[in-house]
């Protein structure tokens, strides 16, 4: 008969590790004010009540951090639904820029409505809103590998990865972990990929 798992327990209130809970407590609880008062009037009472705080995903990077929570969903999303509805998949974080790497554009610090529309031949966009207007920034929206592999359609759920650029058949990381790289943010199961820092870029006329 298998045995079961041991349940996990916090960190005893006295040790190093609580402290790192403590912080993280305290970055969430900033999110989860940042979202009601900048973005409250923006999502409306009902899709305000969807967003999963308590699932958002803080990541530090050499520049700041960027959090970013799903909302729970209404029902089975599909193509068909996205194409026709343009549905809210989330919220974002930022206090420092992101910066799109194929446009060379920023999406500016502060806190962002996450929108994903359909673009035609199977292609996805995620808008990101402040306001109640057109979109602050828009980029491409890259099926994740569960997509991939599944074909399935979107289901809940959020994710990050960090990508730092050096050799890949090097076993040794990269002497300074402050250089420029990716950071990926996946909403449902599609995602687009920021730089922290302006691409070192050899222009053809310099």
């Amino acid at each position: 008969m298998p045995t079961k798992p041991k349940r996990t327990r916090p960190a005893p209130q006295n040790s190093p590790a609580a402290n790192l809970a403590d912080a993280q407590a305290d970055v969430l609880a900033h999110f989860d004010r940042l979202i009601k008062d900048s973005l409250g009037p923006l999502l409306g009472k009902s899709n305000l009540a969807r967003v999963r705080a308590d699932l958002a995903m803080v990541t530090s990077v050499g520049r700041g951090v960027v959090v970013h929570a799903g909302l729970k969903p209404k029902g089975a999303m599909t193509v068909q639904r996205i194409a026709k509805e343009k549905p809210i998949v989330g919220v974002l974080a930022s206090s420092f820029p992101l910066l799109d790497p194929a446009s060379l554009r920023e999406l500016k610090p502060g806190a962002y409505v996450v929108r994903l529309r359909f673009v035609g031949h199977g292609n996805m966009a995620f808008d990101f809103f402040s306001q109640k207007s057109q979109p602050d920034f828009s980029v491409p929206a890259e099926p994740t590998t569960v997509a991939r592999q599944q074909g399935t359609g979107p289901m809940f759920g959020i994710d990050a990865d960090l990508d730092f650029p050096w050799d890949p058949d090097s076993l040794f990381p990269p002497p300074d972990w402050g250089t420029s790289g990716r950071l990926c943010l996946s909403f449902l199961v599609w995602r687009h990929c920021w730089s922290w820092d302006w691409p070192d870029i050899d222009w053809p006329w310099e």
